[in-house]
């Protein structure tokens, strides 16, 4: 069964003006060629033409547009040139030349070769300026000598899906590297997750690049991101390449058919490995390894009741990239918010990094900040939302701020599970709970609220009120975490970080 990616559209590989310039060059030359041969009568100037003309057009055409490069890497300072000058230099050579070669052609064959060499120079000049500075970073990779990679082909969602693990592969005391296949998100990334390790961006073809990057001491690689692109990653041998997501949901992109064609797949507890059985994606058994769920880490116990002061967070997902993938309920979220202000509830609003891009989602959670501020105005309840709630704050200072949480089909869930509160969950696109829990893992221990939220008066009832589904979260927490707390997943995962990094795959 294919699962559609619900984090990220591919972007194609970009071409520009490279084949029509491989045709024009290839053409100039088989024109010089025969220009030569004709007039001098003699196949071996024409031959040597030949040769020199299929060599640069090759170099051209296989050579990326833009050099790799780095950030953040100890003893490399950048490409050492200046490309676009070098293209307009090269470009202004190659015409010159092109236009001696064929000009001269039956006044002085002779000169019309120089004119040629002249013309494959100028072609060359770039590729040469790209492999000198692709070899120099490469020569500072080495030195640096990373063991691990973390590898993103993705071109949404880098900032916070790369800071969600990069503290934990750094925890292994392992040397990482992070390698950006999309030159036009790296700033993007840079600023929203400000790694830490040395930031490798592939440049403009990207994957034709990799020959720089991928150093021989780099021995694992790990995936964050659902991109169809990290094929060329996989294709790298001598590593050890391993899944491990962003996020525990019951999403598509927790089940989808590209992870069986990794090495290893870490996965958060028994759950996330039935979800492949239970949608037909065979994956064989010992590529699974469980290590709970790091991001957990410091999570706090539910406060003792009754709460003079009740809080909730509301957690909508991403709407995705297409229908088929859209579990998110901002659509109603305005009424949501609306009916936990009339119950007296002080709110914390915590959307899905991507929907303030859309624009119809960035009007509703507009909506939502206005509902809040002039309730705050009205009775002084301190709701949060907006820089505080998304970015300053996260999911476990969410977590540990409220008393229940109201999400959809969501990693948040998974995450607030160790809390031992009270959640609900959104169904926007069923109708039938029984279902709803057969299909998510997270639901059994879940209130659910349908989309025409007929259902929600009572959800936050029982929410505030006695909890009859407390005693299922406990069992709903090990199905899907395991039994191991944040802490001790966070050293389980580096333990095995360390292990691969070291050629020990696990067994």
């Amino acid at each position: 069964m294919s699962a559609p990616d619900d984090e990220a559209a591919e972007v194609p590989e970009p071409r520009g003006s490279a084949g029509a310039q491989l045709i024009a060059w290839a053409v100039g030359g088989a024109a010089t060629v025969a220009g030569v041969a004709l007039v001098t009568g003699e196949a071996a100037p024409a031959v040597v033409v030949a040769v020199l003309v299929a060599i640069t057009c090759r170099l051209a055409w296989t050579t990326p547009r833009s050099a790799p490069r780095a950030h953040g890497l100890p003893g490399y300072g950048g490409p050492r040139h200046d490309l676009p000058r070098l293209r307009r230099i090269g470009r202004l050579t190659t015409g010159i030349g092109w236009i001696a070669a064929v000009g001269l052609a039956f006044v002085a064959p002779l000169c019309s070769v120089l004119g040629a060499l002249l013309a494959l120079a100028g072609m060359a000049l770039e590729p040469l300026g790209w492999l000198d500075d692709g070899r120099r970073l490469r020569r500072a990779l080495e030195r640096h000598a990373p063991t691990i990679a973390l590898a993103y082909a993705g071109t949404t969602g880098g900032p916070w899906q790369i800071a969600m693990w990069e503290p934990y592969l750094l925890a292994s005391q392992e040397s990482c590297i992070i390698i950006n296949r999309h030159e036009f998100v790296s700033e993007m990334i840079r600023r929203g997750a400000a790694p830490r390790s040395p930031f490798v961006d592939l440049g403009g073809l990207g994957f034709a690049n990799l020959r720089f990057v991928a150093v021989e001491s780099i021995r694992a690689m790990f995936y964050v991101q659902n991109a169809e692109s990290n094929a060329h990653f996989l294709a790298l041998s001598g590593r050890t390449h391993v899944w491990i997501g962003h996020g525990e949901s019951d999403k598509p992109a927790s089940f989808n058919e590209r992870h069986a064609r990794y090495d290893l797949l870490a996965l958060a507890g028994p759950a996330a490995v039935e979800r492949y059985a239970a949608n037909g994606i065979d994956v064989p058994a010992e590529k699974f390894v469980l290590i709970g769920r790091p991001q957990v880490a410091g999570i706090e116990g539910p406060r003792p009741r009754p709460w003079a002061d009740p809080r909730v967070l509301y957690a909508p997902t991403w709407a995705g990239i297409d229908p088929s993938v859209n579990f998110s309920s901002l659509r109603i979220g305005p009424q949501i918010v609306r009916a936990m202000l009339d119950r007296g509830l002080t709110v914390v609003f915590r959307p899905h990094p991507l929907s303030e891009r859309g624009v119809r989602h960035g009007e509703l959670i507009a909506q939502i900040h206005a509902l809040l501020e002039r309730d705050r105005r009205a009775t002084g309840r301190q709701h949060v939302w907006g820089e505080q709630a998304t970015r300053r704050w996260s999911i476990v200072d969410c977590a540990n701020h409220v008393d229940m949480l109201v999400s959809d089909v969501s990693s948040v869930v998974g995450d607030f599970l160790p809390s031992g509160k009270p959640y609900a969950m959104t169904m926007m696109r069923h109708d039938d709970p029984k279902r709803f829990r057969a299909e998510n893992s997270l639901a059994r221990g879940g209130y659910l609220i349908g989309a025409d939220l007929a259902t929600l008066p009572e959800v936050l009832d029982a929410m505030l009120g006695d909890d009859p589904l407390a005693g299922l979260r406990e069992e709903v927490r090990r199905h899907v975490l395991t039994d191991r707390s944040g802490e001790e997943s966070a050293a389980c995962f580096a333990e095995l970080v360390r292990g691969l990094a070291r050629g020990q795959v696990p067994s």
